[in-house]
C-alpha cells in the first residue's frame, strides 16, 4: 500500500488530479506503468497482493476469493453463506485479518468485515471466471434474499429503525443481489422488491424514491402477466413512490393494476389497500370526485372484514378529503382522532406519524393551534426516529405553518426554510410548491408584497408542470391572499411581480423563498 500511494503521488507531477481519479478504476493496471525496476516482490502492486496472497493457505484462498462478491462490506453470517460447505470460516476470517487482506470492526457496532477495494478487485480477478464464480454469486443473492425477507417478517420483534439500518448497512449487496437475481430468479426479484416497498417501505424511508421506482418497474416488466401477491403488493410499492416523485398518471395505473390482481385472488384486504392508495393518489391530482362517499363505503367494507389498518387508512383520508373539500373540520377531526387511535393499535410508526400530520392539519384548519402544534411535534419525532426526511421535511412545515397563523413570523419563516431546505435536497417538487406558498403568505403578512407575489406565481407554475393542483381550501386561501396583494400594489405592479414570479426557474423561485 505505501508502495502505491508513492506511485500515485509521482503521477502528480504530470497528471490533474481528475486523471488520477479516473485512472484509479483500474488500480492495477494503471499504477503498474510506474513501479520501476525494483526488486520481484515490490515490482508492482498486483505483485505485492500477490506475493501476501501466496502465503495463504488454499481454503484461505478460496475464502478470500468468494468474499470478493460482496460490496460495501459483509458480516459473520453473510460470509459463512458464500463460504464453502463445512468451512471453518470465522477461524479463516482472522487470518485474512491478520495479513490485513480483510478490516474488522469499522462500523460502530463492530459487527462488519470489509476488503480494500484494491485488494477486492485482485480478489475478483481470481474469482472471475473460475469454478466457484457462479454458485458463490448466486449463495450471495440467495442469501441477501432471505435477509430482505427475514427483516421484512421481522420474527425477532426489532423496531422499524433497527431493521431498515439492517438494510442499508447492505444496501450494496442487496443491488448486486436484486441484480442476479432479476436475471435468474424473477420471481424472487419480485418478493424481494416487494418486501422492500411494502414491508418496510426501505426506498420511501430512505429517500431512494428514484431507486426504487427503477427497481419496481424492472421486476414488474420481467413479471408482467403474472398474478401473484408479491406482484400486486410491488405494484402498491409503485404507486407510493409515484406519489412521492408526482408521476401520478403511473402511480394511478399501479393500483388499478393492483386491485385487479387482488381481486383475482380474492384478497379483500389488498384490494382495500389498492382502492384507498388509488383514492389518495387521485385526490393528490386533482382527478377525484364523490370522495368523501367513496372512502366511506371503502371504510364500511373494511369494518365488515375487521381490517383495522384499511379502517385506519380510509379515516385519516377522510380527514385529509374533508379538510381539503370543505370547512367540516368537526368531522375531520373525529376522523382524525380514530385514524390515529387505531394506527397506535396496529404498533405501525409509520403510518402513525401520518395520521398525527393529517390530524394536526384539522386542528389547524379549525384554529386549535396548540394540539395541533402537539400533533406535529409527535410525527416530526416519529419521523426523526424513522430517519425519514420526507415525512420531517412536512412536519417541520406544519409546524412553520402553526406559527404563521398565531403571528409568529420569524419563527414561521425559520421553519418553512428549514422544510424547503430538506425538500431540495430530496428533490420534492410538489413539496416545494407548498413552500412557496406558505412563505408567500408570511411576506404578506411582513408587507413584501413583491415577493410574496412572485411566490405565488412560481407556485402555480410548478403545480401547473407537475400536474399537482392546489387543494380547494388552500385555493381559497391563496385567491384571498392574492387579492389584498392586489389591494396593495395595484394592477400594475401586481402584474409586473406576477410575471416575474411565473417566468423563474425554480432554483431562482427557492433564492426568493429563502431570502
Amino acid at each position: 500500500i505505501p508502495l502505491a500511494i508513492e506511485i500515485a503521488a509521482a503521477q502528480a507531477r504530470v497528471l490533474p488530479v481528475e486523471a488520477i481519479a479516473a485512472g484509479l478504476g483500474q488500480r492495477f493496471a494503471w499504477l503498474n506503468r510506474q513501479a520501476g525496476a525494483t526488486v520481484p516482490r515490490q515490482r508492482t502492486l498486483h505483485t505485492l497482493i500477490d506475493w501476501s496472497y501466496e502465503l495463504l493457505s488454499v481454503p484461505e484462498r478460496a475464502l478470500l476469493r468468494r468474499l470478493a462478491v460482496f460490496a460495501g462490506g459483509w458480516t459473520l453470517e453473510a460470509a459463512e453463506a458464500v463460504s464453502a460447505s463445512g468451512e471453518p470460516c470465522a477461524g479463516l476470517l482472522i487470518t485474512l485479518v491478520d495479513h490485513s487482506l480483510v478490516v474488522f470492526g469499522a462500523d460502530a457496532e463492530r459487527q462488519r468485515y470489509g476488503m480494500h477495494e484494491t485488494i477486492r478487485q485482485f480478489a475478483q480477478e481470481y474469482l472471475r471466471g473460475s469454478d466457484q464464480e457462479a454458485i458463490t454469486r448466486e449463495r450471495h443473492a440467495r442469501y441477501y434474499a432471505q435477509l430482505i425477507s427475514r427483516t421484512a417478517e421481522n420474527r425477532t420483534g426489532q423496531t422499524l429503525p433497527e431493521r431498515l439500518r439492517t438494510i442499508q448497512a447492505d444496501h450494496d449487496n442487496v443491488r448486486a443481489a436484486f441484480e442476479w437475481l432479476l436475471i435468474h430468479d424473477r420471481d424472487q426479484a419480485l418478493v424481494l422488491v416487494a418486501d422492500l416497498g411494502t414491508k418496510l417501505n426501505f426506498w420511501e424511508l430512505g429517500g431512494f424514491f428514484q431507486e426504487g421506482r427503477r427497481w419496481l418497474e424492472r421486476a414488474l416488466e420481467a413479471t408482467a402477466g403474472s398474478v401473484l401477491h408479491q406482484r400486486g403488493q410491488a405494484l402498491l410499492a409503485a404507486t407510493d413512490l409515484s406519489s412521492a416523485i408526482c408521476d401520478f398518471a403511473y402511480g394511478l395505473q399501479c393500483a388499478e393494476q393492483a386491485q385487479q390482481i387482488f381481486q383475482q385472488l380474492g384478497d379483500q384486504r389488498g384490494e382495500i389497500d389498492a382502492q384507498l392508495r388509488y383514492y389518495n393518489l387521485a385526490d393528490l391530482a386533482g382527478e377525484l370526485t364523490d370522495a368523501r362517499g367513496q372512502l366511506e363505503r371503502v371504510l364500511d367494507r373494511a369494518a365488515q372484514i375487521a381490517f383495522t389498518a384499511g379502517m385506519a387508512k380510509a379515516k385519516q383520508l377522510l380527514a385529509t378529503i374533508i379538510v381539503d373539500t370543505t370547512n367540516h373540520y368537526e368531522a375531520a377531526i373525529t376522523y382524525g382522532l380514530s385514524s390515529v387511535a387505531l394506527w397506535r393499535e396496529t404498533q405501525n410508526p409509520f403510518e402513525l406519524a401520518g395520521a398525527l400530520n393529517n390530524l394536526g392539519t384539522a386542528l389547524l384548519e379549525n384554529h386549535e393551534y396548540g394540539v395541533a402544534s402537539e400533533a406535529f411535534a409527535e410525527c416530526r419525532a416519529i419521523y426523526q426516529a424513522l430517519g425519514y426526511q420526507r415525512g420531517v421535511a412536512l412536519a417541520i412545515h406544519n409546524l412553520g405553518c402553526t406559527a404563521h397563523e398565531i403571528g409568529e413570523y420569524a419563527n414561521a419563516r425559520a421553519l418553512l426554510a428549514e422544510s424547503l431546505h430538506m425538500r431540495h435536497q430530496l428533490g420534492l417538487r410538489r413539496g416545494y410548491a407548498y413552500s412557496f406558498e406558505s412563505l408567500a403568505l408570511v411576506n404578506e403578512a411582513e408587507a413584501r408584497y413583491e415577493q410574496a407575489i412572485q411566490l405565488w406565481a412560481a407556485a402555480e407554475t410548478l403545480r401547473s408542470h407537475i400536474g399537482a393542483p392546489l387543494e380547494m381550501a388552500a385555493r381559497h386561501q391563496g385567491m384571498a391572499s392574492l387579492a389584498r396583494l392586489r389591494a396593495q400594489l395595484g394592477e400594475i405592479g401586481f402584474a409586473l411581480a406576477w410575471s416575474k414570479g411565473g417566468h423563474m426557474t425554480t432554483e431562482q423561485a427557492i433564492a426568493v423563498a429563502l431570502s
